[in-house]
């Protein structure tokens, strides 16, 4: 998510670590408002938007800096992405207007047709400089080379001043694969795909009834069961 995105979770939370932002891009610390860690696109990243420009006609493109999320045009998948990501920072105006170093490129389009998207990047020979990953039914991404949840969850551990003895992950859907593999526990909520339960260490309730409660109450028993 983008940093505006982060801040309803914030302010409720209080975490009293750095966050992943960006889909891992970045390692923001919220109470010093500064960035940590940063990987961003090749200054050519604009040959993967005119790309699926030149093939679809469905879609819509998202380009995140820092300070926005500009979106190529508006319409019908730019309404459900805001409405989606709670994101303060959108704005319409075209990519090479956006400026500013990117985070990361989304497309966004129909579940069916973001398939062909994925495809058409996936087969465009450009995976030597950039990594491509699903962040929902309809929502395909273009990230940094090497840039992943996963990575950023490690800088975290690595950055902190106190020992963390273990790093839980709950994820939905290909994006979060990298934590939940990387995590000490990785869990899939059940109604995640398929490619992230196979990757998790167990299964538990949907991202609808309350996971996170869930999956503490389930911590709680089990790691004083084991005495860890």
């Amino acid at each position: 998510r983008a940093i505006s995105a982060v801040d309803m979770f914030y302010e409720q939370l209080h975490p009293n670590m750095p966050v992943a932002v960006y889909n891992g891009s970045a390692v923001y610390d919220m109470d010093k408002r500064e960035f940590l860690s940063c990987t961003y696109l090749d200054k050519d990243a604009k040959e993967l938007i005119e790309l699926i420009d030149k093939n679809f006609k469905e879609f819509v493109y998202a380009v995140y800096t820092d300070t926005e999320t500009c979106f190529g045009d508006k319409n019908k998948w730019y309404d459900m992405y805001f409405h989606v990501t709670n994101n303060e920072t959108i704005c319409v105006k075209p990519y090479w207007e956006a400026d500013k170093d990117w985070f990361k490129i989304v497309f966004v389009s129909s579940e069916e047709e973001i398939l062909d998207v994925r495809k058409c990047l996936e087969n465009s020979g450009l995976d030597d400089k950039y990594d491509f990953i699903q962040s929902g039914e309809a929502f395909f991404e273009a990230l940094p080379k090497g840039a992943s949840k996963g990575n950023a969850i490690r800088k975290i551990r690595e950055m902190s001043k106190h020992k963390i003895d273990k790093v839980v992950a709950i994820g939905d859907s290909e994006n979060d694969i990298s934590s939940i593999t990387y995590a000490d526990i990785g869990v899939a909520v059940a109604n995640a795909m398929d490619t992230v339960k196979e990757a998790a260490d167990y299964v538990t309730v949907s991202n609808n009834e309350h996971a996170v409660k869930a999956v503490i109450e389930y911590l709680e028993k089990n790691l004083e069961n084991t005495g860890e």
